[in-house]
């Protein structure tokens, strides 16, 4: 089990996380406030849950503005057809 933290403020934010991780530990959801730290970490995959932490909790990054830019593509395509 894991819960992923994504796009601008779920990768960005390490005061986001923990705000919500806050008080979740009770349900397996044990943030790991070294490993949330952002600071040279924008752009890495990483795991910010301690190691034995029953749900991990994962910082996904992505690219918002290719997939715009490829949807918008396929649309324009279908619409050529």
């Amino acid at each position: 089990d894991a819960v992923v933290m994504t796009a601008g403020i779920g990768e960005n934010s390490a005061e986001l996380r923990e705000r919500i991780f806050d008080g979740l530990a009770h349900m397996g959801m044990i943030l790991d406030k070294e490993r949330n730290d952002v600071t040279g970490q924008i752009g890495v995959n990483r795991i910010i849950s301690i190691d034995d932490s029953p749900i991990k909790i994962c910082v996904v990054t992505t690219d918002e503005e290719m997939r715009i830019a490829r949807e918008t593509d396929d649309l324009v395509e279908q619409l050529r057809l």
